[in-house]
C-alpha cells in the first residue's frame, strides 16, 4: 500500500518480543522511508492503539520502532545465537519450532523479500535452505547463511551485494518463474529499486 502511494517500502523479517507467549516469535513488519527525516522508519502496522494499550510489553510506538530494542532482526539474532551470545530456543515460529530452523527460515525469507520475492510467511518452496533439515546442513549451507545474516544488518550499505547473491542462486531463477507463472512478477518487478 505504501508504495501504491509512491512511499518507497520494504519488508523486514525478524523476532518480536512484545508478541504473547514465553518466545520471541517471529514476524514481518516494514521499514518505509521518511523523506523529511531522510531515513528509514520502522514500523508494525499490527499494532493498533487497542492492542497498544492492552499489552504491558508495548511501551514503545510501533509507528517508529528501533532494531535490537523493540524488533529483532533475523540476522541479528542468527549471528548473535550462533556466537552463543542467545539461546535459540528462545525464538521461535511456533511453540512447538523453536530453535536454529526456526531463525534460519527468517533469515532466508528477510534475503528473499529484499529482493522482492514477496511471499506469505508459509510459502517455502523459493529456496532449499527454508526446508533442509538442520541434520543435512554442509559446512557451506552454514557459511551461506551467516554471509546472508550479515549483509541484511545494515540493507543499504549492502543492497547490491544483497542483489548479486540472490541473482546468483539458482532458486532464484525458479522463484521468478513461478511468480511469473502465478502473474506475480508483473506486481513486483517494476518497483525493483525500492530504496530510490
Amino acid at each position: 500500500m505504501a508504495r501504491h502511494q509512491g512511499l518507497p517500502a520494504r519488508i523486514r523479517i525478524g523476532f518480536a518480543p512484545y508478541l504473547s507467549g514465553p518466545l520471541n516469535y517471529d514476524h514481518r513488519i516494514a521499514e518505509y522511508w521518511d523523506r523529511t527525516q531522510a531515513r528509514w522508519v520502522l514500523i508494525d502496522p499490527q499494532i493498533d492503539e487497542i492492542t497498544r494499550q492492552s499489552n504491558d510489553a508495548m511501551t514503545f510506538d510501533p509507528l517508529d520502532m528501533t532494531f535490537d530494542r523493540e524488533f529483532y532482526l533475523a540476522g541479528a539474532v542468527w549471528l548473535r545465537c550462533r556466537a552463543e551470545k542467545a539461546n535459540p530456543f528462545d525464538f521461535a515460529d511456533a511453540p512447538d519450532d523453536a530453535g536454529f530452523p526456526a531463525i534460519r527460515y527468517c533469515v532466508i525469507q528477510e534475503l528473499e523479500r529484499l529482493n522482492k520475492i514477496e511471499l506469505l510467511g508459509w510459502d517455502d518452496w523459493s529456496h532449499y535452505l527454508l526446508t533442509k533439515p538442520e541434520g543435512e546442513l554442509s559446512d557451506e549451507d552454514i557459511k551461506l547463511v551467516d554471509q546472508i545474516a550479515e549483509l541484511t544488518l545494515d540493507v543499504d550499505k549492502n543492497f547490491g551485494s544483497l542483489q548479486s547473491l540472490y541473482a546468483a542462486m539458482p532458486d532464484y531463477q525458479q522463484a521468478q518463474t513461478k511468480m511469473s507463472e502465478m502473474g506475480l512478477l508483473s506486481i513486483c518487478e517494476p518497483k525493483r529499486n525500492f530504496i530510490s
